[in-house]
């Protein structure tokens, strides 16, 4: 399952263009956040999509507003245990890192 998490100040932005996208006319507060479940979903199922913008950062634009998601794609490949539950091949502290690419 992949999961995208927001920044504080960006779920706080987001808050604030569908509150003045509400004031402005009904409905359209809705629409705008309607435009970004769907720029976040796309972001889901092809995260590797989307134009590079930096080192690692890309941006997914929504449609009919002027905004963009900018996002780093992680890909976690291994996680292994540690403590008393692991498994006797367990060498110390540098077996239990996430590992990303």
């Amino acid at each position: 399952m992949r999961v995208l998490t927001f920044h504080e100040e960006a779920g706080a932005e987001i808050i604030e263009a569908a509150t003045y996208y509400e004031e402005r006319m009904p409905g359209l507060g809705m629409l705008f956040l309607g435009a970004l479940d769907e720029a976040v979903q796309n972001v889901l199922a092809h995260p590797d999509a989307c134009q590079l913008v930096g080192s690692e950062i890309r941006r997914s634009l929504m449609r009919r507003f002027p905004y963009s998601l900018l996002y780093v794609p992680l890909s976690l490949h291994h996680v292994h245990a540690f403590g008393r539950e692991a498994d006797s091949h367990c060498s110390g502290p540098s077996d239990h890192a996430l590992r990303a690419p």
